[in-house]
């Protein structure tokens, strides 16, 4: 795969069958990509990837023992996808924390918030909002 600058070559191997756990590749399993991001600490799966054709290369995302494959371009496609922080994690008990979300792919909004908790108590629909903490189960929902 180019970067710009340079190729970037990765390399799978096949399931060694003298291993308890599986460790690669069946032969002709889908080769599942993702993405990491530092910035929100998440995972994306790669839901576009097309390769270069050419006679001898692999071009169907499957493994196959001494096979190539050549990337041309590989995309994760995201529409939506929030990053929610806590001032504090873990908290104690009685300490405050503030909870907050930041767009990391979307449309810019408007957005309505809606924090809760359980047990009942935190409910609020704004941004950025704190409460003591009294237990650690938060549900998140955001409605575009």
């Amino acid at each position: 795969m180019w970067t710009g600058t340079e190729n970037v070559m990765i390399t799978l191997f096949g399931d060694d069958n003298m291993t308890p756990e599986k460790d690669g590749f069946d032969f002709g399993e889908l080769i599942e990509f993702r993405f990491f991001s530092s910035t929100n600490s998440k995972e994306y799966f790669v839901s576009i990837a097309s390769y270069h054709v050419q006679l001898g290369y692999v071009t169907n995302g499957r493994w196959y023992p001494l096979s190539l494959s050549m990337f041309m371009d590989m995309k994760a496609v995201c529409a939506f996808d929030f990053y929610i922080q806590a001032s504090e994690n873990p908290t104690c008990i009685g300490n405050q924390v503030t909870l907050s979300a930041e767009e990391f792919v979307g449309t810019g909004g408007p957005y309505t918030y809606s924090w809760s908790s359980i047990p009942e108590g935190f409910n609020y629909n704004i941004k950025k909002s704190s409460t003591n903490y009294f237990k650690c189960y938060y549900r998140f929902f955001f409605l575009p």
